[in-house]
């Protein structure tokens, strides 16, 4: 039951990534100059410990 909750888990994660956190680094994105992998490297850490936070 762990596996399968920890992969529900990631998706609903990813889902929400994807919906909610993507857009808003790549507008952030077109507003700062800064290369995108760079602005993913920080958005991505950021969520990690915003999830990490959380729980």
């Amino acid at each position: 039951t762990m596996a399968s909750y920890s992969v529900s888990d990631a998706v609903a994660t990813y889902y929400l990534y994807m919906t909610y956190v993507h857009p808003f680094i790549f507008s952030l994105a077109t507003i700062i100059p800064m290369s995108p992998d760079e602005v993913l490297r920080k958005g991505s850490g950021t969520l990690c410990e915003m999830l990490l936070m959380v729980q």
